[in-house]
């Protein structure tokens, strides 16, 4: 089988779930969250008190660490810690179908997206087809994305503690591909100064 993508009808907005980026605020007592959409996320952050505030979910600071532990088993990351980044191969074994209504998501970020029935579906960010076919089907008001049978996908920038089974469908095969990409030097140095703005808050806290 070769390569189809079936091209997008009409879509010209970017999804908000294509890369796996956020951002952790803490202010006034609260928690604030920017994060890529996750089908897993809602349901979650709820369990934690968490209010969607229409751009960004909102916590009680007290809950930081539990906060911090759910992002990272959902994404890898933290907003804080810069991850270990792996490239990783999936296969279909079967047909790969979404939830109604959206497109396949892995790893907490959108993998591939259909808009509508026949609208085709669009790789996200750092996501290469490398065999089989994505498309969408289903009925106009119960459409679904769908990666068939024996499609093969490499996902770029993962973070490699998610990298489970546990994480992955059984009808996904999946291996790393390559060494671990650790963080460059601009990471580590931001990583460095969100650890002294924390330390100098513990300060004024102590003071």
């Amino acid at each position: 089988m070769g390569i189809i993508l079936r091209p997008t009808k009409g879509i010209n907005h970017k999804w908000k779930g294509e890369q796996n980026t956020g951002k952790i605020e803490k202010k006034d007592g609260k928690i604030f969250v920017e994060s890529p959409y996750s089908p897993e996320l809602p349901e979650a952050a709820k369990r934690l008190g968490g209010k969607w505030d229409g751009s960004r979910w909102v916590f009680d600071g007290r809950d930081i660490d539990r906060v911090k532990s759910l992002y990272l088993d959902l994404y890898g990351e933290d907003g804080v810690t810069k991850p270990e980044l792996v490239t990783v191969r999936v296969t279909c074994l079967e047909d790969w179908e979404s939830e109604y209504g959206t497109g396949l998501f892995l790893f907490g970020r959108m993998v591939a997206r259909g808009y509508g029935r026949d609208s085709g579906a669009k790789l996200g960010d750092g996501v290469i087809l490398l065999n089989g076919e994505l498309d969408t089907g289903g009925s106009r008001k119960y459409w679904y994305t769908i990666a068939m049978e024996g499609t093969v996908l490499e996902i770029r920038d993962v973070p490699a503690r998610i990298v489970n089974d546990k994480n992955i469908p059984d009808d996904l095969k999946w291996e790393i591909i390559g060494e671990p990409e650790g963080p460059s030097k601009a990471a580590l140095l931001e990583e460095r100064q969100k650890l002294i703005d924390r330390i100098n808050e513990i300060d004024e806290l102590l003071e």
